[in-house]
């Protein structure tokens, strides 16, 4: 009986350590984990500073995780005047004493549509800011960037230019980071290579998620890794609880280094009722 015991003890062990992964069998801190860096669309009025307040509550409570907070002062972009208002520059300068934290502006390229010198204008009004003590940017967010596959010589130009130009403003300190949102990837990723350092590839809601290897399969041609992917994930349903977002956030770490999950379906309104459980489940 003995014998059986051990034989069925063994037999156990081996199916275990080859059924499951790693990071379930040994310590989290004997497991290094694939880093997530949390991408923050943030384009609430100042008046809202509940919703600031959670938010930087949230940074502070979770000093292993990096936020990248998006900031649209303006509906589309910069306001026309040479900063935004004093509650709006108050609380950009909390979020930029936080460590873990960085902030980029927001700026509408609609496809490529807009002319880039006016694209390139808004670059240096966000530039600016940096001459308020503490209100300075580390980037900016391209939003709805070209994605065509027939206008992409063009497309590529105007991409080099404002990404350029992002790079050549002092304003922005040493780290000067370019965010393109596509929303997708472009077939053979031509438009992605070296132009930004994150492009986020998926914006939408959560039904409609890539399925797991997609995005890498259709970018591993040009080299680009999870580095420089990002997704943003929207209406994730309540019900799904925080298996279902550890779930969603181990099936895309792989594949992306910067995420977004929200239970909300708006733009930038928002966090959601799932932000905390989206957040503790993020390691």
């Amino acid at each position: 009986r003995d014998r059986i015991a051990i034989s069925i003890t063994l037999a156990l062990i081996l199916f275990l350590a080859l059924t499951l992964p790693l990071a379930a069998i040994l310590p989290q801190k004997y497991v290094t984990p694939l880093p997530i860096n949390i991408l923050v669309p943030l384009y609430t009025s100042p008046e809202n500073t509940s919703h600031w307040t959670a938010l930087t509550d949230s940074i502070i409570n979770h000093p292993d995780l990096t936020f990248t907070v998006i900031l649209n002062p303006c509906a589309a972009g910069p306001c026309d005047s040479s900063r935004p208002s004093h509650p709006f520059t108050t609380l950009v300068q909390s979020l930029n004493m936080l460590p873990n934290a960085q902030t980029v502006g927001y700026i509408d390229t609609s496809r490529g549509a807009r002319p880039d010198a006016s694209v390139r204008a808004d670059v240096a009004a966000y530039a600016a800011w940096n001459n308020v003590s503490g209100f300075g940017l580390d980037g900016i967010y391209f939003d709805r960037t070209p994605v065509e596959e027939e206008k992409q010589e063009a497309a590529g130009q105007y991409l080099g230019n404002v990404s350029a130009a992002v790079r050549r403003e002092a304003g922005f300190g040493e780290k000067r980071l370019v965010l393109h949102g596509a929303g997708g990837v472009l077939e053979g990723g031509r438009l992605m290579a070296g132009r930004a350092d994150v492009t986020v590839v998926f914006e939408g809601v959560w039904g409609e998620m890539p399925r797991r290897g997609e995005v890498r399969k259709s970018v591993e041609k040009i080299g680009v890794t999870r580095r420089e992917l990002g997704m943003v994930v929207r209406g994730v349903p309540r019900a799904i609880g925080r298996g279902g977002l550890r779930r969603i956030v181990n099936d895309v770490r792989r594949e992306v280094e910067w995420l977004y999950v929200t239970d909300e379906t708006g733009y930038g309104e928002g966090t959601g009722s799932t932000w905390n459980d989206f957040l503790d489940v993020t390691w």
